[in-house]
């Protein structure tokens, strides 16, 4: 994935991320989903503002974009870093 992340706030400067990285697929509850995980240093960058924007489970709202495609999604916490949700479209 060669794309942005956009951490929107009202109480802070949004903070805009671009990163490579590569999509990885998740069988569970609800899939079919792919992820992509954030590199340490966005991650680092996105922990900085998460006391700020984080809700439930440390779930940062975010806004993606991938090629010319833009949604809103949350990252989610792993593992002491973040992923991005890629819904598999119907």
């Amino acid at each position: 994935m060669d794309g942005r992340v956009t951490v929107p706030s009202a109480v802070c400067s949004p903070v805009k991320l671009t990163f490579q990285g590569e999509i990885w697929y998740w069988r569970g509850p609800a899939a079919p989903f792919h992820f992509v995980t954030v590199p340490e240093e966005q991650c680092a960058e996105l922990r900085a503002v998460s006391k700020i924007v984080s809700y439930g489970w440390r779930m940062i709202p975010v806004a993606v974009t991938i090629g010319g495609t833009t949604w809103t999604t949350a990252t989610f916490s792993k593992n002491g870093g973040y992923i991005v949700p890629i819904k598999t479209s119907s």
